[in-house]
């Protein structure tokens, strides 16, 4: 179907068309194929927003991968029997019993998380023996018992 463009203010989602049979035969679309969004007519355009049940659920999975980034940095500290629990629908409360040096817990917790990729090296033996020496222009990686030239 063809549209006359589509913005986004906010959590709202409008689909612009030139007339009104268009759009209500795009809303019966949209809302066949996109079940956590309702959607509204207003004019000729169509009005998308997230149902409550989304936000909820986007919303509680968000607080959830935040409690187990946090439990995996907590670890870092070795803390014995930390508590790392959620508190309404959005906080979290971490309490560290017996840790001394709070800006370094601080630090740890509030880090900015990084992810790194690196091509792997197709040429390269697939488990190098120890003492092997790394070709020039390529780095060797550990993971477990695995070595790698990338």
């Amino acid at each position: 179907m063809r549209h006359g463009g589509i913005d986004r203010d906010g959590d709202k989602l409008t689909v612009r068309f030139s007339n009104a049979d268009d759009a209500n035969r795009a809303r019966g679309i949209l809302a066949e194929n996109l079940r956590e969004l309702s959607f509204a007519m207003d004019g000729n355009n169509v009005v998308g927003t997230f149902t409550e049940a989304a936000r909820k659920a986007v919303q509680d999975a968000a607080v959830k991968q935040n409690i187990t980034t946090l439990h995996n940095r907590v670890n870092e500290l070795g803390v014995a029997e930390p508590v790392i629990q959620q508190q309404g629908s959005d906080r979290i409360v971490v309490q560290l019993p017996g840790v001394q040096d709070t800006a370094k817990a601080k630090d740890i917790i509030g880090r900015t998380a990084t992810l790194e990729a690196r091509l792997a090296d197709p040429d390269a033996p697939r488990n190098p023996r120890a003492g092997d020496p790394v070709p020039f222009g390529s780095e060797l990686f550990t993971q477990a018992t695995a070595l790698r030239w990338c």
